[in-house]
């Protein structure tokens, strides 16, 4: 297929690789400048923010981020929501190729846009994910818009459980709630075949036999 220039992925802040080598091929680490703007009155679903163009109430951050790293308040480790915007254009315009996105952590409730269109949501902030992007979302010629909401509130089903407070009714905990993307991001080609679950089983000769594992 079709290449973009290198120096139109370097000014989407794209680079080939990963910052940790085991893994598959054809992931572009998505750094450069991100977008970003708090939401601690819970209006941008209603504002859609998804869905906007301009840039004014979003400043330049980079990822990973946490918006509270520098906030060690009582209203800070309760958690809030903030927005993150990422423009990117794909390094192939191949239609045989499938894209994902991987994110390697985020805090703690997370959903996803794609072109002002929902492409999917996660919970959860300690282990990595991946978003696959669905065709009739994806432009493979132009600027692509990622949106990602997150939602750092926590609650007292979840790891670790919110809702621990003291005789004052102050949040507590052995931990601090980090709201943001706060590992890196990757976008990864798919050549039409991916795998994201192998299992090996052993087949031995019976029950009791001596095996060895290289």
């Amino acid at each position: 297929g079709a290449l973009l220039a290198p120096s139109a992925r370097a000014q989407d802040g794209l680079s080939s690789g990963a910052l940790y080598e085991a893994g598959p091929s054809g992931r572009y680490l998505m750094g450069g400048d991100w977008l970003f703007r708090l939401d601690t009155a819970d209006q941008g679903v209603r504002s859609r923010f998804m869905r906007t163009t301009s840039t004014g109430g979003w400043l330049p951050v980079k990822v990973p981020n946490a918006w509270n790293a520098q906030d060690t308040s009582n209203e800070s480790m309760s958690g809030s929501i903030g927005w993150y915007r990422k423009d990117f254009r794909l390094s192939s315009r191949n239609r045989r190729m499938s894209w994902v996105l991987r994110f390697e952590s985020v805090n703690y409730r997370a959903r996803f846009w794609l072109n002002g269109k929902p492409i999917g949501s996660n919970t959860g902030a300690y282990l990595p994910f991946e978003i696959r992007i669905p065709a009739s979302a994806l432009k493979r010629t132009g600027t692509n818009r990622l949106v990602v909401r997150v939602d750092s509130r926590r609650l007292p089903t979840d790891f670790p459980p919110s809702g621990l407070t003291t005789g004052t009714n102050l949040p507590t905990g052995g931990w601090w709630n980090y709201g943001g993307i706060l590992r890196e991001v990757y976008l990864r080609k798919v050549d039409r075949v991916d795998f994201n679950t192998v299992v090996a089983r052993p087949e031995l000769a019976c029950a009791t036999c001596d095996a060895s594992v290289l």
